[in-house]
């Protein structure tokens, strides 16, 4: 019974464990998709900052800003119509944000042309309103090109490009061949755009025309955008639309705090926030300053890559280091090569030490002073293993130069005398290399050795065919490491 209980309980552990790895599986997998989930929301968050930020931002070295473009394209594409306001003609619904309405005169100016071309349309009727309609047009382009341009009409929205984009069209639609632009009045084009001997029967349709085509939509880039209680000019940005991102960025804050009080994540439990500084830029929501809420493109760096989302160590770092790799690589490459140049040039001209100099001071004098001092050593291991292949000469010697008497009639007694001798030459060879006396020839054998070695290998003869035979293998490693380089590159 006591078996089957511990049976039991073991099951019951195996189970308990098990049942811990799947929660905490499961942890890991909800905490993952949440990870997803809130850098999604941080990236959406982020691109609409982008998109107000850059609304009213004018492009360089044009009289448009994006607002414009999107205005345009609004106007252009049927797929994109749902930009535009539904109850205000001429606006974008995203201007009731940046606090922006109709520039008053110059709705009312488009007001007055479009009951103008009305008329006109119908010439059947009775036109008794034309000359005051076209006095009253007229005189009113004037007085928005004769405004000062600091307080203009078109000043508060920073338009003045555009007024004088509309001053250039006007003036190129009268200019004469030959004539430069600068030479024409705008206000006299104007004047004579606006005059009933212009908009004749026979050239009302292409007037009207030009205007719509040419000039309205440079007339409706022109806004008005009203001041608010702080003095600084509307925007709705951060009540309307950031605001539901800061409640959900700061729930997140104070949830990842609490769990990391209750998990003992640090060792004290106000350093959370303190670790977390930078997402004080997810927490705020200054107004009127865009740079803070630009900012949450760090945030959001630093939770791609603590969640592993980023490749390597992040994008930047990731770039600087593959090319700082390839760069440090083409640089050892030249370098390497340069080496094996400089080391070819010294090998092929014998520019280095010279052996003879080296033979009493160097190389041979450090053989030399080896082998008398460990004579004694090399008498003790490397005789022994020699001894038999020296025994094997001498019997070898022996017996070709006792050939022409072991061949004749006292053949058999001088073999039995030579085997005699060869049995004590083991015996009496190892005194002999034991002995002081044999320990001497062995010296001078092995120093007259060394000697004649290393006057063979640096024998002129010998020596040019080694500085040819390297500088031929260091050419055949640099065309290598050439060829590397190209691939590279």
């Amino acid at each position: 019974m006591s078996r089957a209980f511990l049976l039991t309980g073991s099951a019951v552990a195996h189970n308990k464990s098990y049942m811990m790895k799947s929660r905490s599986r499961t942890m890991r997998i909800f905490k993952k998709i949440y990870e997803i989930f809130f850098c999604l929301i941080l990236a959406a968050n982020l691109s609409v900052v982008l998109f107000d930020s850059t609304y009213l931002m004018k492009i360089p070295y044009t009289y448009y800003t994006f607002r414009d473009i999107y205005r345009t394209a609004a106007d252009r594409y049927e797929i994109l119509s749902f930009l535009k306001h539904p109850s205000r003609p001429g606006l974008l619904f995203y201007d009731d944000v940046k606090g922006i309405d109709a520039h008053r005169a110059t709705a009312s100016f488009l007001a007055d042309f479009d009951r103008l071309e009305k008329i006109l349309n119908r010439p059947e009727e009775k036109q008794p309103e034309v000359p005051e309609l076209l006095g009253r047009l007229s005189s009113e382009m004037v007085r928005m090109i004769d405004q000062d341009p600091y307080t203009g009409d078109f000043a508060l929205a920073e338009k003045n490009g555009t007024l004088e984009e509309i001053k250039n069209r006007i003036r190129a639609h009268y200019r004469a061949t030959g004539t430069a632009l600068h030479e024409i009045s705008a206000k006299d084009s104007f004047r004579r755009f606006f005059s009933a001997e212009n908009l004749t029967p026979a050239m009302q349709r292409s007037e009207l025309a030009f205007f719509n085509v040419r000039l309205r939509p440079l007339f409706e880039q022109n806004y008005h955008r009203w001041i608010d209680i702080d003095g600084e000019q509307k925007d709705f940005f951060t009540r309307r639309i950031d605001l539901w991102f800061l409640l959900f960025f700061w729930c997140d804050f104070i949830a990842r705090w609490v769990y990391a009080v209750f998990a003992r994540s640090y060792r004290r439990w106000y350093l959370f926030p303190i670790r977390r500084w930078v997402e004080i830029f997810n927490l705020i929501s200054l107004h009127h300053t865009v740079w803070t809420r630009i900012l949450r493109v760090v945030p959001l760096f630093n939770r791609l890559k603590e969640n592993g989302f980023l490749p390597g160590e992040g994008i930047m770092p990731g770039l600087i280091h593959e090319n700082a790799e390839i760069i440090a690589e083409e640089i050892s490459g030249m370098v390497f090569v340069n080496i094996l140049d400089q080391t070819q040039s010294i090998i092929r001209s014998g520019d280095f030490n010279q052996i003879g100099d080296i033979n009493e001071s160097g190389i041979i004098a450090e053989i030399r002073k080896f082998t008398n001092t460990n004579i004694g050593l090399i008498g003790q291991s490397m005789i022994p293993a020699i001894e038999p292949d020296i025994a094997r000469l001498i019997e070898f010697s022996v017996n070709s130069a006792m050939k022409p008497y072991l061949n004749s009639p006292v053949g058999f007694p001088v073999r039995m005398l030579l085997r005699q001798v060869y049995s004590g030459l083991h015996d009496g060879l190892r005194a002999a290399l034991s002995s002081p006396e044999g320990m001497n020839q062995i010296k001078n054998i092995m120093q007259k050795a060394v000697d004649t070695i290393i006057a063979e290998l640096t024998a002129d003869r010998n020596v040019a065919v080694m500085q040819e035979e390297v500088a031929a293998l260091l050419e055949a490693v640099k065309n290598e490491v050439n060829r590397a380089i190209q691939q590279r590159g």
